[in-house]
């Protein structure tokens, strides 16, 4: 059978039985199409990074860690990365087994085309051959067999599998590389003939692509989006999704007091939950601020709720709830409905953490109540205009010496921020196994009437209040294959992370979670960090050396929690 992708066949075999088989199956079975497509470019990231002396592993090495590199994402054409995005995108929303159609699984094919002539121009100039444009007359138009969400998800635990294996050894390989580098100048210098050849050859791929790669902007900004809202659920049929009629525009902005809203997002009640301002990609998301207040003064004029505001270009996205907090923040994703259901819920029935009582039976001690207080202080406040309650920072930073019950002190403040509705899901978050078990059993006998699940373990339940994980479980579960939509965590799915022993493994890999879940979030520690690259304070939006609370050692031996050291001779 003729392929589009027959021009890599010969170098990248693996690749084009990828590439191959979703352009098969993109008209008949649009889900295992979009699948093979992401499996195709995986293929070809993990080759660059194996290949490529300029390329180094990162410390996430997910598809889209690979993707957001520095040194990978200012090597490749904008044009190429947004399209392998898209990809990837299309790909996680056919294995999630959310709606997906032919449109998504051409694109697809289409984009990964263009993909494949940039990554054969730039690493294979000497035998490439033009394949000139993408042809549609290649993509079979009969009925191929599908694959059943079994069979699916087998074959890409089996090649995610592969992926990992070959990962460990370009590790080594670099490991070796760099060590023969340090004692034999001759490799050194071959290594940096041929970085200087490669970018050469991808420099002539850039202008090449420059002229043979359509692409509409606009088309794909919106396209991006609509992906992106998919993520989170949204389906985006109704007649009222997109370009949705307003008045009461200001007349200075509009002669018509009219206006279109880029895109709505509806309660089960007919009225608005959220809005979207789309932007042009190259300008910031930001830009989309104004015109987003200015829809949601139309929208709660009409309907009596002001939505949730979010703007975005496509690759920035920012939420507001300027009911609550004076900001707007970036996020990396958007809202499920019933997230927002749960926002529009707390309006009206959100306490004050700040003189909500406090479980003295779990966290009773003077150190332990302050710091609950503080924490509490740190991110509820007052509008100075209104003297309505407000929301303020989101990070707190807790160091408490060893002993004396940062876990306790933790299930207090949960229990606290369940209580004042605050937080409907907490995540609980360490880097060992025996501190995730240890921390689920305290949460399970302090706070039983809650539902929890420890993640190394079980299956995440969505009704479950508290999870319990490992950074690396963690990780798998939000970038993995997993049965069903419930198991997918949203950007908004946890109100709360609690990282225990917050100055290890959260500066690198790992905060990727953090930036990720648009949460409020605690650290934990008895040693913070505050190192140029490892500072503890930093992560947590805090300047060096003023935590949000503080108990020390000393303190806590001074007034008889804790006992001293004693030297051996």
């Amino acid at each position: 059978m003729n392929s589009n992708f027959q021009f890599i066949k010969e170098e990248w075999p693996e690749v084009f039985d990828r590439f191959q088989k979703a352009e098969k199956y993109a008209i008949s079975d649009p889900r295992t199409s979009l699948a093979y497509s992401r499996m195709g470019i995986e293929l070809c990231l993990n080759w660059m990074y194996e290949n490529d002396p300029a390329l180094e592993l990162p410390f996430d090495t997910s598809l889209n860690g690979l993707m957001m590199d520095h040194n990978f994402s200012h090597q490749v054409p904008q044009k190429i990365l947004t399209d392998l995005h898209l990809i990837r995108k299309t790909g996680n929303l056919a294995t999630h087994n959310k709606s997906v159609s032919k449109d998504d699984s051409l694109s697809s094919i289409e984009k990964a085309f263009f993909f494949s002539r940039y990554l054969s121009r730039s690493y294979n100039p000497e035998d490439y051959k033009d394949p000139g444009m993408f042809s549609w007359d290649f993509v079979p138009q009969e009925s191929v067999e599908k694959l059943t969400q079994r069979q699916l998800k087998e074959l890409i635990d089996q090649f995610d599998s592969s992926v990992d294996k070959w990962q460990e050894k370009i590790k080594e390989a670099e490991e070796k590389a760099a060590e023969l580098a340090k004692t034999n100048e001759l490799y050194r210098k071959r290594v940096e003939e041929l970085e200087a050849e490669l970018a050469s050859n991808k420099e002539a791929a850039k202008e090449e692509d420059a002229v043979v790669h359509p692409v509409n902007e606009k088309e794909t900004r919106r396209y991006f989006i609509d992906v992106s809202l998919r993520e989170a659920g949204w389906d985006l049929n109704g007649a009222r999704d997109k370009e949705y009629k307003v008045n009461y525009m200001p007349t200075s902005t509009n002669k018509s007091e009219t206006g279109y809203i880029d895109y709505v997002l509806w309660d089960d009640d007919g009225r608005p939950l959220a809005l979207v301002e789309a932007k042009k990609s190259l300008v910031s998301a930001k830009k989309g601020e104004n015109q987003a207040q200015l829809y949601a003064d139309s929208l709660e004029k009409t309907f009596g709720r002001r939505p949730i505001m979010f703007y975005s270009n496509g690759f920035e996205n920012y939420i507001w709830d300027d009911q609550f907090y004076k900001a707007a923040r970036e996020i990396k994703g958007f809202y499920t409905k019933r997230e927002l259901q749960t926002m529009m819920y707390r309006r009206e029935n959100r306490k004050d953490i700040r003189t909500h009582p406090i479980d003295t039976d779990i966290a009773g001690r003077p150190y332990q109540m302050r710091s609950i207080r503080s924490i509490a202080e740190h991110f509820a406040g007052n509008d100075a205009q209104t003297g309505k309650l407000i929301g303020k920072n989101r990070k707190a930073l807790l160091v408490l010496a060893t002993g004396t019950g940062k876990t306790r002190t933790s299930i207090a403040l949960s229990k606290l921020l369940f209580e004042a509705n605050w937080a409907k899901r907490i995540l609980f978050l360490a880097d060992r196994i025996s501190l995730v078990k240890q921390a689920h059993r305290n949460f399970v006998k302090h706070l039983p009437e809650y539902s929890t699940v420890n993640l190394l373990e079980d299956k995440e339940n969505p009704n479950t209040r508290l999870a319990f994980s490992t950074y690396k479980t963690m990780m798998n579960l939000i970038d993995k294959v997993r049965e069903g939509d419930e198991r997918f965590y949203g950007v908004g799915h946890f109100d709360l992370v609690i990282v225990d022993e917050a100055h290890r493994s959260i500066y690198q890999k790992y905060k990727a979670i953090f930036e990720y879940f648009d949460s409020l979030s605690l650290g934990l520690t008895a040693t913070p960090k505050d190192f140029i690259h490892h500072n503890t304070y930093e992560v947590f939006g805090l300047s060096d050396h003023n935590p949000t609370d503080a108990y020390s050692f000393e303190e806590a031996v001074a007034e008889g929690h804790l006992t001293d050291y004693v030297s051996i001779p």
